[in-house]
């Protein structure tokens, strides 16, 4: 997904924590990259949320 809103969060006890530990915007091409303090045995979410600046593309026309 370009230009979607890209958040890390960390699982405590089965759950992800309410508020990110780190968020970005991936670029024109979906791309991103987030840098955080991870602790080794800790599970993390990524989760990606559409904009309304967010685009898709689809894998088998390849249109956005």
């Amino acid at each position: 997904m370009a230009r979607a809103k890209i958040e890390v969060y960390s699982i405590t006890q089965g759950s992800p924590d309410k508020q990110p530990l780190v968020s970005t915007v991936s670029d024109d091409s979906g791309d991103y990259t987030l840098s955080f303090a991870g602790l080794p045995n800790q599970p993390y979410v990524i989760k990606a949320t559409a904009t309304g600046d967010t685009t898709e593309l689809d894998e088998v026309s390849g249109a956005r």
